[in-house]
């Protein structure tokens, strides 16, 4: 059962400095694993900033609107990253116990994010697997 949705579309040209943003600034919102990959080529770090932030606001969309209506941003930007499995393929890793202190979690959460030369969007959805036969 789907148990929240959430999109979100950022501004490629909003992201194109924050690559000279100190690390103490950056961490607040993209983890070591993130911040690791998006500065690996600088051409690129304004898409693969933008990108990763608009993830980041779909899943707080998406998780306020059943699990934790009034979650700060700055808490899923602490406790959820994105990163890529051996074909490339983006997902979060969540840390559901420090997100939502749930140890017994059962949410399924699916992403896709996609850029072009202008704009990065990301469309997030929670699945409880409870509900899964």
């Amino acid at each position: 059962m789907i148990i929240g949705i959430g999109v979100d579309t950022v501004n490629i040209n909003r992201c194109a400095k924050w690559n000279l943003f100190s690390s103490n600034r950056l961490i607040k919102l993209f983890h070591p694993t993130e911040l690791q990959y998006i500065l690996s080529h600088k051409h690129l770090s304004a898409e693969r900033f933008a990108v990763r932030f608009a993830a980041k606001e779909a899943f707080t969309k998406a998780i306020r609107q059943q699990l934790a209506p009034n979650i700060p941003f700055l808490s899923v930007c602490k406790f959820a990253y994105i990163n890529k499995n051996s074909k490339g393929i983006p997902f979060f890793v969540i840390d559901w116990n420090s997100l939502l202190s749930i140890t017994d979690f059962s949410y399924k959460v699916h992403l896709s994010i996609t850029h072009s030369k202008d704009t990065a969007t990301a469309f997030v959805v929670i699945e409880s697997l409870d509900m899964i036969n």
